[in-house]
């Protein structure tokens, strides 16, 4: 995954779930039911030779809290 263009990645990931850019880091990406966060310091999905923008660097694999039912997607999650 880290070998795949993060622009590709989501397109890939949005055909099985749904992604969004993070809200507070729009270089960053959310598949909240997957409890998955893909993470680069910036975007540069034009730039291939850019690799820190152009790949995504992290992923972050959460766990769903026992007590969330009900809370919000962002409540459930721990690191």
């Amino acid at each position: 995954m880290f070998a795949i263009p993060a622009r590709e990645l989501v397109q890939r990931m949005g055909e099985y779930t749904s992604i969004e850019a993070d809200p507070d880091d729009p270089a960053s990406f959310v598949a909240s039911d997957l409890l998955l966060s893909f993470w680069r310091p910036f975007a540069a999905d034009d730039e291939p030779e850019e690799e820190q923008g152009y790949y995504f660097s992290s992923v972050l694999l959460a766990r769903r809290r026992s007590w969330c039912a009900g809370s919000s997607t962002a409540a459930c999650w721990s690191t």
